[in-house]
């Protein structure tokens, strides 16, 4: 999944099953996806990529939230005229 705006992001996926989240961050998979055990990963492109285990049941919705941590920026020092 990548987020509106992030930069080129190019992935092959050998299924239909992917998205990219909207403006707020929020996704949600394409219906048709059946029961089972899945591996969702996300993709950010500062803070990398996170990949989750999950099970879903027959007609379950729920919430898998993926939570990033951007990198701190690094600090810069500024030379004195001195």
């Amino acid at each position: 999944m990548c987020t509106p705006g992030c930069s080129l992001l190019w992935a092959w996926c050998p299924h239909p099953f992917f998205t990219v989240s909207d403006t707020n961050g929020y996704y949600r998979l394409p219906p048709g996806l059946g029961a089972g055990r899945y591996t969702l990963a996300a993709i950010h492109p500062k803070a990398g990529e996170m990949t989750q285990e999950i099970k879903i049941l027959a007609g379950e919705q729920k919430d898998i939230p993926f939570l990033f941590t951007l990198p701190p920026k690094p600090q810069v020092k500024v030379a004195s005229d001195r």
